[in-house]
């Protein structure tokens, strides 16, 4: 009811420095409405998270209403597994892209009705628009070769019109990739001036870290080098002074 949503955003409930945490408490088509209302009242809130709630199509609206307002501050918007149909989805992206503020962080993982013409049209358009987040999930939403291949065509070509593109991290796991177009990503990524880090299945790339562990290993390599170098060095020593020494007492 419009009293417990009031006390989940006003009250304790998760709600510390401008981070309202809504995740997982099954909420009612009635009371995301009321949620989305509420937050109209504030504009403290900086991180929304609504994960794991069911999103109809109509308090998507009022969702979408609400992130589109200049009042409000958003910055961080977790829509994880919210089984978001495909016009809830084009309503939200559609509310992001004409919003006045860019948000920090996306999340739309677990909601398989992304993979569609419609909603992957407009992933890509928020990709080469000042409004493309920092961060942007889209785990587990059935992203298969050929949508990939859009969202690498729109990769391509925001590098190369925003020299200063914000994206640090994409990620992408639990989708099916073709190592093709998981190739091209790879290396369309390295041309992005802030991109740092590349979630795929079960693997991590971080092309700060790559950089990192590479220079590592040759400095313990060198290290290794130089330490052996010493103790060859050392050992042919201590046999020369011993030969001398042996050779002293000989002569003695």
């Amino acid at each position: 009811n419009n009293n417990n949503n009031n006390n989940a955003i006003n009250n304790n409930h998760h709600y510390h420095n401008f981070e309202c945490n809504l995740s997982h408490h099954n909420f009612t088509e009635t009371d995301l409405i009321t949620i989305s209302k509420l937050l109209l009242l504030t504009n403290k809130i900086e991180s929304l998270n609504l994960s794991y709630n069911l999103i109809t199509s109509k308090s998507a609206k009022y969702l979408a209403q609400t992130i589109k307002n200049d009042y409000i501050h958003l910055k961080k918007l977790d829509l994880t597994n919210t089984h978001l149909s495909k016009s809830s989805i084009v309503e939200l992206l559609n509310a992001i892209l004409t919003s006045q503020k860019k948000l920090e962080s996306l999340k739309l993982s677990f909601n398989k009705s992304i993979s569609n013409k419609y909603s992957i049209d407009l992933i890509c358009k928020l990709i080469e628009s000042t409004n493309c987040p920092q961060q942007l999930s889209l785990a587990g939403c059935e992203i298969d070769k050929n949508d990939l291949k859009l969202i690498n065509i729109a990769l391509e070509r925001a590098s190369i019109a925003n020299p200063n593109h914000p994206l640090t991290l994409i990620d992408l796991r639990s989708n099916k990739l073709s190592e093709t177009e998981l190739e091209k990503l790879k290396s369309i990524t390295k041309q992005l001036p802030n991109f740092t880090t590349l979630l795929v299945n079960n693997e991590l790339i971080n092309t700060n870290h790559r950089t990192q562990i590479k220079n590592a290993i040759l400095n313990v390599g060198s290290q290794l080098k130089n330490f052996e170098s010493f103790l060859t060095t050392n050992h042919n020593t201590n046999t020369t002074n011993n030969t001398n020494t042996n050779t002293n007492t000989n002569n003695n």
